[in-house]
């Protein structure tokens, strides 16, 4: 005879109605303000407001991290509640068995919404997506471009100028600046249409910028080795 509800059943029923699945204390957030539990993570959450930050392009680094470094604490396992399992009037040991697994899916979730937010491309390819804005495509002028610069990177990557590849990579880096200040600046004033473009823009930018890493390492390392066989 069953006498108790598994509590990861019981405890998403819990949730759904409102409360906490271990103390049955109204839940809102995503610990339980009387006895600190981990709640379950709704699927629509988006990563801002997992995060407690902002929805916006432009967000302060440092408070992202300052807030990444406190959830995470809060779910690591030796900061969870204590269960007393096995005592008089205490819970099972399935309910440390949920928390524990609420906390590992948070923590999952809070790993990866940090790894979005904090790096500048796909935090915007992120927040067109909440917008449902995609990228529009490549206008000629972008298109020709594209073309020069691999041009010049092929060149430059055959002769092992590594000085020029480096201009070219500094180039890119704030030109990429721009597109991205410019692409919070579409956001705020709702320009879709400038957001697709900026869009488009910073992947050629983003994508130019890791073959050039690419190139200039392989040419470093390509130099460590003939010096060490000299």
């Amino acid at each position: 005879m069953l006498t108790r509800v598994p509590a990861s059943l019981s405890g998403l029923v819990r949730c759904l109605r409102g409360h906490c699945w271990r103390c049955r204390a109204p839940a809102k957030a995503l610990f339980c303000e009387q006895c600190q539990a981990p709640l379950p993570v709704p699927s629509n959450l988006d990563h801002f407001r997992l995060l407690g930050v902002p929805t916006e392009y432009s967000l302060d680094q440092k408070e992202l991290g300052r807030r990444f470094r406190q959830l995470q604490a809060r779910v690591h396992p030796d900061a969870l509640p204590r269960f007393n399992v096995g005592r008089a009037g205490s819970t099972t040991s399935s309910d440390e068995e949920y928390a524990l697994s609420l906390a590992s899916t948070l923590s999952a979730r809070l790993n990866n919404a940090y790894d979005t937010l904090r790096d500048d491309m796909r935090r915007a390819e992120y927040v067109a997506s909440l917008q449902n804005i995609s990228a529009a495509a490549a206008s000629p002028a972008l298109l020709i471009d594209q073309l020069v610069m691999r041009d010049q990177i092929e060149k430059s990557a055959k002769d092992r100028d590594v000085s020029t590849l480096e201009r070219m990579q500094e180039a890119l880096k704030e030109r990429f600046q721009v597109a991205s200040q410019a692409f919070g600046e579409a956001l705020v004033s709702k320009d879709p249409t400038t957001m697709g473009h900026l869009l488009c823009e910073m992947r050629f930018v983003t994508s130019t910028l890791t073959d050039l890493k690419r190139r200039i390492s392989g040419i470093d390392i390509l130099s460590d080795t003939q010096l060490e066989d000299a």
